[in-house]
C-alpha cells in the first residue's frame, strides 16, 4: 500500500482512506502487507507507487495537503490500531457460544441469589447479557474474570461462597 497525497492520471485509479486500509489489513490476516511511504521532500514517485497494489491518501486541508512523514506514519498506525481494538489476536481468541452461555448463566444465577428478579425476568436479563457479551467478543481470561466478579457478589450477598 503506497501512502501518497498526490492523485492523477499517472497515479492509481482508486484511493483508500487510512480507515479503509486498516480494515483491509485486518481482513487479510494471513497476507503480508507492506506500507510504503515516500520521503518528506517529494513523496512517492510514479514508479514507486506503480509497484504498490493499492494507494492510500490521508484526507487533509487543501491549504496544507501534505503531512510530514512522521505524521503520516502515525495516522496510518493509529487507524490500524483503532481497527484492531474490536478484534482478538492469536493470544485472545473469542470464547465459544457454549462458554458465553456458561458466563451468562453464572451472571443470572448470581443475580437471582441477590433478589434482583422482582420486576424483570431472568430470561430477558440473560438475553440482555448474552447480547452485550457476544458483541464484546470476550476472550477466555475476560470471561473467567467476569464470572469471578459475579460469584463474589453472590458470596457477599448470601454470606456463602467465594468472597475473595
Amino acid at each position: 500500500a503506497g501512502i501518497t497525497r498526490r492523485q492523477g492520471k499517472m497515479r492509481k485509479y482508486i484511493y483508500f482512506t487510512p480507515e479503509e486500509l486498516a480494515g483491509k489489513i485486518l481482513d487479510s490476516e494471513k497476507a503480508r502487507v507492506s506500507l510504503v511511504f515516500g520521503n518528506e521532500e517529494a513523496g512517492l514517485t510514479h514508479e514507486e507507487l506503480a509497484l504498490c497494489h493499492m494507494a492510500v491518501t490521508i484526507p487533509s486541508s487543501p491549504l496544507f495537503p501534505s503531512l510530514n512523514l512522521s505524521h503520516a506514519v502515525q495516522v496510518i498506525a493509529y487507524e490500524i490500531y483503532k481497527a484492531s481494538l474490536g478484534r482478538k489476536d492469536a493470544t485472545g481468541k473469542v470464547i465459544s457460544a457454549e462458554k458465553l452461555e456458561s458466563v451468562t448463566g453464572s451472571i443470572i444465577d448470581s443475580l437471582a441469589h441477590t433478589g434482583f428478579f422482582k420486576k424483570v425476568t431472568p430470561e430477558s436479563m440473560k438475553n440482555f447479557f448474552r447480547d452485550i457479551l457476544g458483541r464484546a467478543m470476550l476472550d477466555e481470561r475476560e470471561a473467567k474474570r467476569l464470572s469471578e466478579v459475579f460469584k463474589k457478589i453472590r458470596g457477599i450477598v448470601t454470606k456463602t461462597g467465594d468472597k475473595s
